[in-house]
């Protein structure tokens, strides 16, 4: 079954991030497709986003098949922000935002963040978020974007890890424009949040940084074992995906 990975990561302090490398562990372990974001440009210290940004437009333009990107912007940066989140949609072709409230230091109930989700409603991309990390990343203060406003797509980008799951399955049934990346919750968990869950509001990721497999493939392995249906299964590994993504 085909694999569209939602939820991937590239960056230089993390090691020589080489696509190649990328795509051949993907392709090997059955992920024909991922999006990624640049680590540099999560860090609180940086400051370089239109280089960042267009390092990472730079990187997956060597596999347009494969590769996607997320822009990156603190929404601290006001009106520089949000411009340059429509220049990554609009110039530079990425397919959505990446934010990290815990490791960029803003909270989702910032003002700050208000005009990035405008944005990204004009712009008609979704924006995923870090999630599963108090104070500034749980399930429900993401959630309580897709309540503020209907018309964008807010997707949590870990469904709660290993603790808030359970908030992330009562966002996802609230919102409708509220979805969930599979990317670190316990078998368990997942297995609830698909039979709980409206099925067309759920994706897969895995978190793999640049070429480290470990991760990636237990994350894949993990999903391969639940007790789900092969029609769900291709719902959040594939369909699912390729719609948000307008692929």
């Amino acid at each position: 079954m085909k694999i569209v990975d939602f939820h991937i990561h590239a960056g230089n302090h993390y090691g020589e991030p080489l696509a190649t490398k990328q795509v051949e562990v993907m392709l090997k372990n059955g992920v024909e497709k991922a999006v990624v974001s640049n680590l540099n440009a999560l860090r609180s210290d940086c400051h370089n986003f239109k280089e960042e940004n267009k390092w990472l437009a730079n990187y997956v333009s060597k596999f347009p098949d494969n590769l996607y990107a997320y822009a990156v912007v603190n929404p601290f940066n006001g009106e520089k922000a949000v411009l340059e989140f429509r220049r990554c949609v609009e110039e530079l072709g990425m397919k959505g935002l990446k934010l990290h409230p815990w490791l960029q230091g803003f909270s989702c109930s910032d003002n700050d963040i208000r005009p990035i989700v405008e944005e990204s409603i004009r712009l008609d991309v979704p924006i995923i978020l870090h999630d599963g990390t108090p104070p500034y990343s749980t399930p429900l203060q993401i959630a309580n974007l897709a309540r503020l406003y209907p018309e964008a797509t807010i997707i949590s980008g870990h469904s709660g890890l290993g603790d808030l799951w359970k908030n992330a399955i009562d966002g996802a049934k609230k919102y409708k424009n509220f979805y969930l990346c599979l990317c670190g919750p316990s078998s368990l968990a997942m297995e609830r949040i698909i039979n709980e869950v409206d099925i067309n509001q759920i994706v897969f990721g895995t978190d793999l940084i640049n070429d480290s497999e470990k991760t990636f493939v237990y994350r894949l392995h993990k999903f391969q074992h639940l007790n789900i249906s092969e029609e769900k299964r291709k719902k959040i590994l594939w369909d699912n995906a390729l719609k948000l993504l307008k692929l």
